[in-house]
C-alpha cells in the first residue's frame, strides 16, 4: 500500500494542473464507491490539522503569497518547502515570470505537500 501511495504521489506531482485535477476527480469517484469506513479509520481525519486558507488578495506579491501559504499550512515543515519556494520566487524576481503564474505554482506546491502530510498520518 505504501509503495502504491508513493507511486501515486509521484505520478500526481508530474501531471499538469488539468490532468492533476482529472486524476483527483477520478480518485474521489473511486473513493465514493467504497463501503463506509469503520469509526476507528474515520477518526484519522480528526487527527489531521485543518487548513485555514487565507484569501488570496488581488495583486498579491510572490513573497506575500509565501507568507500567506505558510500561515495557511502552518502544520507543514516549511523548511522542506524553502528551496522550491525560493526557486519560484527567484523565477519571478530574476527571471521575469508572471506573479500570478508563480503564485499558482506555490499554491499547488503547498497543497501537494499538505496531501503528503495527510497521507502519512
Amino acid at each position: 500500500m505504501q509503495q502504491n501511495l508513493k507511486k501515486l504521489i509521484d505520478v500526481f506531482a508530474s501531471l499538469d494542473e488539468k490532468s492533476g485535477a482529472d486524476l483527483l476527480n477520478y480518485a474521489e469517484f473511486l473513493q465514493s464507491r467504497q463501503p463506509a469506513k469503520n469509526c476507528e479509520e474515520s477518526n484519522t481525519l480528526d487527527k489531521v490539522e485543518a487548513i485555514t486558507t487565507l484569501p488570496r488578495p488581488k495583486d498579491e506579491r510572490v513573497i506575500d503569497a509565501i507568507k500567506r501559504l505558510g500561515k495557511s499550512y502552518s502544520m507543514l515543515d516549511l523548511d522542506t518547502l524553502l528551496k522550491k519556494s525560493a526557486d519560484l520566487m527567484s523565477s519571478n524576481l530574476m527571471g521575469g515570470r508572471d506573479s500570478v503564474e508563480v503564485i499558482d505554482e506555490l499554491e499547488e506546491l503547498f497543497s501537494k505537500r499538505y496531501h503528503e502530510y495527510v497521507n502519512k498520518i
